[in-house]
C-alpha cells in the first residue's frame, strides 16, 4: 500500500509541474501581449546596436547567453551556462529588466546610455501603442488574463 502512495505522490507532483510549466507558458504569452511595445523597442534596440541575436534570449532560456524571462509574476535577468542561471537578478517591472539586459549587452558605459537613450526614445514613440480591445479579449477569454494578473476591463 506505500508503494503505491509514494507513487501515486510521484504522478501527482510531475501533474503539478506539468501544471506550472503550462502556466508559465500562458503568462509569458499574456507578457508578449501586455508588454509588447517594450519588448518591441528592446528587440529594436539590440538590433540597433548590432547585438547578436545567439547573445541574449527575451521570453526564453537559451544556453550559453544572456536571458530575461516571465515566470511567476516575476522579471529575471540571468546567464544561463549549462542549464544554470548564474548572476541572476529579478526586477520589479519589465522596464527594470530590460535595463537590466541593456547593461549586460553594452561594452561599455558610454553605449549603455546610449543603448538606454535609444531605448526611452523607442518607448516614447511607441507611448499611444496599447493592446486592442479584441486582443486582451482573446486574452481573457482564453484564461491568459487570470493567471497573469490582468483585471478585464
Amino acid at each position: 500500500m506505500a508503494e503505491k502512495n509514494q507513487g501515486d505522490s510521484l504522478i501527482k507532483d510531475q501533474g503539478e509541474e506539468s501544471e506550472q510549466l503550462k502556466i508559465n507558458i500562458m503568462a509569458q504569452d499574456v507578457a508578449v501581449l501586455v508588454y509588447k511595445n517594450q519588448l518591441t523597442s528592446l528587440q529594436d534596440t539590440l538590433e540597433r546596436f548590432h547585438i547578436p541575436k545567439y547573445y541574449y534570449s527575451v521570453l526564453s532560456e537559451k544556453d550559453e547567453a544572456s536571458c530575461m524571462t516571465y515566470a511567476d509574476g516575476e522579471w529575471s535577468v540571468y546567464y544561463s551556462e549549462r542549464g544554470q542561471k548564474t548572476n541572476l537578478r529579478k526586477a520589479g517591472d519589465i522596464t527594470d529588466a530590460c535595463y537590466i539586459l541593456l547593461k549586460d549587452m553594452a561594452e561599455d558605459t558610454n553605449e549603455y546610455h546610449q543603448m538606454l537613450d535609444f531605448f526611452r526614445h523607442q518607448m516614447d514613440d511607441r507611448a499611444s501603442i496599447h493592446p486592442t480591445s479584441a486582443e486582451l479579449q482573446k486574452a481573457i477569454q482564453t484564461g491568459f488574463a487570470k493567471i497573469a494578473g490582468i483585471v478585464a476591463l
